[in-house]
């Protein structure tokens, strides 16, 4: 006599992720269960939230979530406050993929485009009234902004700038890489990675080790299909994040030195890219937060002199807005400041400091600084140190480290112009 689906999923709601394995290896109907209704919505059947009298806080209006075993999931229902957040029964580990933990959602259908939806990784004992990223050890990429919410280091949210939004028909995707000691969680949109989450924050690396679970929110009702593995992804798993890999993606051939445009492909990248006529570089006005950057196509090894300055003509969004100068590893995200990504380290206009690997407390080397000025960046291969200079002189401490494979690169979250002089002639450094 079997028992009723009902009754196993309630006694899988209380086991742990390795007695949950290995009941889906006893019959071929348990692990149908556990691995085809691995997203679960208060044990993964169908729910129905009514209001109860004038206490509307769970719902403004009836609602139902169902689930189909294709792994379809269906919201309906607008949420007062808060989200209705699904999350997989089992943790990502489970479906690993050598070095990489992924999963993608396409979004079928969303009735209210302006009401939010979230994805990413959460611990298993996860409160489904709230969205990713929003509290206790969790992280998630907003549809309606681009942001990325952490909660990570702390118990609260922390919110920063991070990709394009996303909306009704696109896949995105969330994946956990084991390729640095402490891991890394990434994204990516329509089958292109768009962004790591946040390396440090302050001075201290963030810890992304642990068994997460896949998730996804909305505020609103929506039609999403989830993939964890079931069919071929939109984008190519084997790579991870390629943001991590510890080598340059060197060009075949050494050609004339120039800068060219950070961007995804034009039907994955929503926003104007720079404009580039032989040495002047001109970003594109932004009425968001978001970044756009140019990297050179050959590495700080390959420069004759070593070094390269960029000329600050205007800045036409003088509010908000600022460059970054340096260096980073290739690919970079394009929707990120040089200095913010793992593997990467320059000097901001607005501050005045050099960021290296970081979104906060970077080291101060310089007053800020704006139109008329001349930054220059160089690296000395017999000292291995990087440095910085400004109007042509030396500013701070050089950084050490082999920095010898890294690209120049010039990040802005606004219209400024700016002129560049790849192989320029540098300071004389003692």
């Amino acid at each position: 006599m079997h028992l009723p689906p009902e009754v196993l999923l309630t006694i899988f709601d209380i086991l742990d992720s390795d007695s949950l394995l290995k009941v889906s290896r006893t019959c071929s109907r348990c692990y149908r269960l556990v691995l085809h209704y691995r997203f679960d919505m208060d044990c993964g059947r169908q729910i129905e939230y009514k209001p109860k009298g004038d206490n509307l806080h769970m719902s403004s209006f009836s609602a139902i979530t169902q689930m189909s075993e294709s792994g379809t999931i269906d919201y309906i229902g607008i949420r007062r406050k808060g989200d209705r957040c699904f999350v997989s029964r089992l943790p990502l580990r489970l479906n690993a993929h050598e070095d990489c933990l992924y999963f993608e959602v396409t979004v079928l259908k969303q009735q209210v485009h302006d009401l939010p939806m979230r994805i990413g990784l959460v611990p298993r004992t996860w409160n489904r009234e709230f969205a990713p990223g929003s509290c206790t050890r969790s992280l998630g990429y907003s549809s309606h902004d681009g942001y990325i919410s952490l909660s990570i280091r702390q118990k609260f949210e922390e919110i920063y700038q991070f990709a394009p939004p996303w909306k009704q028909g696109d896949v995105v995707g969330c994946g956990f890489s084991h390729k640095i000691d402490r891991g890394t969680v990434f994204f990516t949109l329509n089958g292109h990675w768009v962004g790591d989450a946040p390396f440090k924050i302050d001075t201290v690396p963030i810890d992304y080790r642990g068994d997460w679970h896949a998730a996804f929110s909305s505020s609103g009702p929506c039609l999403i299909q989830v993939n964890l593995g079931a069919s071929k992804f939109r984008y190519d798993v084997s790579k991870g994040s390629p943001h991590l890999l510890l080598r340059a993606l060197e060009s075949l051939s050494i050609c004339d030195p120039v800068f060219l445009p950070n961007t995804l492909d034009q039907s994955a990248d929503p926003y104007n890219k720079p404009t580039i006529v032989k040495d002047l570089i001109e970003f594109p006005p932004h009425r968001t937060a978001v970044t756009r950057s140019c990297i050179a196509n050959i590495s700080m090894m390959h420069l004759e002199s070593k070094y390269f300055e960029v000329e600050i003509l205007d800045h036409l969004d003088p509010f908000g807005t600022f460059l970054s100068v340096g260096v980073c590893l290739r690919p970079y995200s394009p929707f990120h400041h040089i200095g913010w990504n793992y593997n990467s380290i320059a000097l901001h206009s607005d501050d005045g400091r050099i960021y290296h690997n970081a979104h906060q407390l970077g080291q101060q080397f310089s007053e800020p600084f704006g139109a008329g000025t001349i930054l220059g960046c160089g690296y000395d291969p017999t000292t291995k140190e990087l440095y910085f200079t400004i109007n042509g002189e030396l500013v701070g401490r050089p950084m050490q480290g082999d920095y010898s494979h890294f690209y120049p690169a010039i990040g802005c979250n606004g219209q400024w112009n700016v002129r560049y002089k790849l192989n320029a002639c540098g300071p004389v450094v003692k």
